[in-house]
């Protein structure tokens, strides 16, 4: 009888807590850089230009392109801010997705 109890509680034993590992939460997005929580600054809306010295002309192609240069400048200014902030929601996509992935394979299954 004794020897039953002994066995039991080895046995109780080696069965015991065993330490449980975890992967601790993933914290993909401090791999973002912090200056885009800022996002991408608009382009400044153009003055329009001074029309004084053209009122009661005709209109000439250098006239138009006197008062259409500062809105060309703000579109192409804009256009390219939309391509830098396109660029950073696509890069911050990939970033977050591939440490989700990263993360994931390393958990147990």
């Amino acid at each position: 009888m004794r020897a039953l109890i002994l066995m039991t509680a080895l046995m109780t034993a080696a069965c015991g807590p065993r330490p449980v590992v975890t992967t601790p939460p993933a914290a993909c997005s401090a791999l973002l850089p912090p200056s885009w929580a800022q996002g991408v600054a608009a382009e400044p809306i153009p003055m329009t230009p001074d029309l004084s010295p053209f009122l009661g002309k005709p209109l000439t192609d250098a006239i138009a392109a006197y008062i259409a240069a500062p809105y060309a400048q703000a579109y192409a200014g804009a256009d390219g801010r939309l391509s830098q902030a396109n660029g950073r929601t696509q890069d911050a996509i990939l970033i977050v997705s591939q440490c989700e992935a990263a993360v994931n394979a390393a958990r147990v299954k």
